[in-house]
This record gives structure tokens, C-alpha cells and sequence, in this order.
């Protein structure tokens, strides 16, 4: 699905790009930063809903008594 997501992303940025030809270089390297920078971002945002997620769990494997 991700990839799926970053394909779209990166056709769409190419296809909106300033260059006249859109198999040009410049262009498909417009569209790949688009999207290595939202996975980027996205990774990011996981961390930190991870870390605030996880912030309260203690000590795994401690007995509870």
C-alpha cells in the first residue's frame, strides 16, 4: 500500500513539473525527492507516535503482585 502511495506521488509531482519533457532526469528526480521526503516525514510521525504511545508501558517482564 505504501508503495502504491509513493508511485502516486512521485508520477504526480513528475507530471506537474516545470521541465517540457517529463521522462527528462530533472523532472523524475522532482518527483522522487516528493516522495523520499514523505516517507521521510511519515517516519518521523511514526516515531513519535511510537515514543508517545510507549511512553507509559514500565518495565516489560516485571511480576505484578
Amino acid at each position: 500500500m505504501g508503495l502504491a502511495v509513493m508511485a502516486v506521488i512521485s508520477t504526480s509531482v513528475s507530471d506537474a513539473s516545470s521541465q517540457a519533457n517529463k521522462q527528462h532526469t530533472h523532472a523524475l528526480l522532482e518527483g522522487y525527492r516528493a516522495a523520499f521526503w514523505t516517507l521521510l516525514g511519515l517516519a518521523v510521525l511514526y516515531c513519535l507516535v511510537g515514543a508517545v504511545g510507549l511512553r507509559g508501558i514500565g518495565k516489560i517482564g516485571l511480576k505484578k503482585e
